[in-house]
């Protein structure tokens, strides 16, 4: 079965108090695998002399799709900071996860970063998670979310998670132009 959070109507936020993964981060004891992407399951440790412990950024947020005709700035803020002199930077490929569109700004997003030596080019590794962390992780699922959240995630993992409601639930009024396709029965199983 493949993870399908990725999409709009499944997607969920994952949310870790602070104080619980600076606690965590700060131990430098964290192990990684690799992980078969054919059938999930984590391979090999990877050993600590081809990483540097896992560390956290926070995402900058630019609002260069939106400006036209070069009427505004571009501009990159990062926190309270603002820089007008980077231009087309959420573009370059090695700035891929640091820099995403300001519509996304509410997030705050924080992010995990691992730098690590691919010696043997492994597309995915996994991470421990201590259970101080699984027994504080709160799971916001989209406000497109379909279907029964709570069966789907039993259906994927078997562990008890806090869930908390999405804000905008029940106000974004938002359809796939697929939901009101007159084809649509033509392609259902």
């Amino acid at each position: 079965m493949e993870y399908v959070w990725a999409t709009v109507e499944k997607g969920f936020k994952i949310s870790i108090p602070k104080n619980i993964i600076l606690d965590w981060i700060k131990l430098n004891n964290i192990d990684m695998f690799e992980v078969d992407c054919k059938d999930r399951t984590c391979g090999n440790e990877i050993e600590k002399k081809y990483h540097l412990n896992p560390y956290l950024t926070a995402v900058a947020y630019t609002n260069t799709y939106r400006i036209s005709n070069n009427k505004e700035d571009e501009i990159i803020k990062y926190g309270t900071v603002r820089n007008t002199k980077l231009k087309g930077c959420i573009n370059d490929s090695q700035l891929t996860g640091y820099i995403k569109d300001e519509a996304w700004s509410y997030e705050k997003e924080i992010r995990l970063c691992v730098e690590f030596n691919n010696i043997t080019n492994f597309k995915k590794i996994a991470l421990s998670l201590p259970e101080s962390i699984l027994d504080n992780i709160t799971l916001t699922p989209s406000p497109l979310y379909g279907g029964d959240y709570m069966l789907d995630l039993n259906n994927e993992i078997n562990r008890k998670f806090n869930i908390k409601e999405s804000l905008f639930y029940g106000k974004i009024q938002l359809k796939a132009k697929c939901e009101d396709c007159c084809q649509k029965s033509k392609f259902s199983p």
